[in-house]
């Protein structure tokens, strides 16, 4: 069966000028990278076929809305009110499995997120029961507890004071979203151990040469960075 997709020249132009005209992202992380997707609370699914999501969604034709805290499962169900912050409106399989979305805000939506008071997004989606093996979106949640590791939607951008590189981090060993309070402590422990190490009274006995270069040479880049 041949799939039908959108156009980027017809179809999403008009999705794309007004997402330019939104401060909130224009593409969002909707499934994390990697084949075993892993929760906060321990359950884990399998997502070894990310293009098959990608073309159920387009064979459905069906935009996914985005609203407050799975708004869409609970309570429309019941007859509630579930308004959409915003639509999903295509999705994109990337490098090692994750699958993006492009969305469309409504103001509502837009306020929500560059405001701060909602910072992740929470994808529902349908699962096989043996294999677990993720098949196809349902919706996504604004909400500000997030059970998977995706991008927040108002992470600090590099032209906001200092990016956080993720091979500074890693090599100070902090890990992905540390403050820049965090890279600071950090760079501070390692010049104090680094200090410490060269007054003992034979340093051969306590820290090589090398090593101690080393710490001191990845803390001034540290600091470097931070400029």
């Amino acid at each position: 069966m041949k799939l039908e997709t959108f156009s980027l020249n017809t179809e999403l132009s008009p999705i794309l000028q007004a997402a330019e005209e939104s401060q909130a992202p224009q593409w969002v992380e909707l499934i994390p990278a990697g084949v075993s997707i892993i929760g906060r609370d321990g359950r884990s699914w399998l997502n070894d076929k990310p293009t098959d999501i990608v073309q159920t969604f387009n064979a459905n034709a069906v935009d996914l809305p985005i609203d407050i805290e799975h708004a869409s499962e609970h309570k429309a169900p019941q007859g509630d009110p579930a308004p959409a912050m915003a639509w999903v409106k295509q999705l994109e399989a990337r490098e090692n499995g994750s699958i993006w979305g492009l969305v469309e805000w409504n103001r509502e939506g837009d306020a929500l997120v560059t405001s701060k008071q909602y910072r992740y997004l929470s994808p529902v989606f349908f699962y096989e029961k043996d294999s677990r093996r993720i098949t196809r979106l349902s919706s996504v949640g604004l909400t500000n507890k997030p059970n998977l590791h995706l991008k927040a939607l108002n992470q600090r951008q590099p032209t906001e004071e200092h990016s956080m590189d993720e091979e500074l981090l890693a090599a100070l060993g902090l890990q992905a979203g540390a403050s820049l309070d965090d890279v600071k402590q950090a760079i501070n422990q390692l010049k104090n151990s680094a200090n410490k190490a060269l007054n003992q009274q034979d340093l051969s006995q306590f820290v090589p040469r090398t090593d101690y270069d080393k710490a001191i040479n990845r803390a001034q880049t540290a600091e470097q960075t931070l400029k």
